[in-house]
């Protein structure tokens, strides 16, 4: 028999949106405790608040994740728009997708955060430590 582990997802990801995180959270629950249709549901909602705090433009999700073309790696634009997929078919058609298919939702969504919001404050930060440490070298002569 295979195993399935249902601990539920956490998003490390520091420096997303709240709204996020929180809908990531309450997907990861809903996956956790097997309930695969919400779940898919809500891992497209975190696409959708994903998009729109990037300022994604279209009449559509579709669209809107398709301008976000050049900020992120073709293959993670396939993701979003799988999610879009799934969200779509569970909320709209009632399709059950298997467990490992929404895992892998999951953890594509949280690669895209990563992308958009981890590595560039990230940088930031970075940038921030090298200034003042010029900065404090000035002050020393």
């Amino acid at each position: 028999l295979h195993r399935v582990d249902r601990r539920q997802r956490q998003m490390c990801i520091r420096d997303r949106p709240e709204a996020v995180k929180s809908l990531f959270q309450e997907a990861s629950v809903c996956e956790a405790a097997g309930a695969l249709r919400a779940a898919g549901v809500l891992y497209r909602a975190v696409v959708e608040e994903l998009v729109k705090d990037q300022g994604g433009a279209g009449k559509d999700l579709f669209h809107q994740i398709d301008s976000l073309q050049g900020r992120l790696e073709e293959d993670l634009l396939k993701d979003l728009h799988e999610s879009r997929v799934v969200g779509n078919e569970s909320v709209h058609h009632g399709v059950t997708f298997e467990t490992e298919e929404i895992g892998d939702l999951a953890s594509a969504l949280q690669e895209a955060c990563r992308v958009l919001y981890e590595v560039p404050a990230q940088r930031q930060r970075y940038r921030a430590q090298r200034a003042a440490r010029v900065q404090a070298r000035k002050g020393k002569r």
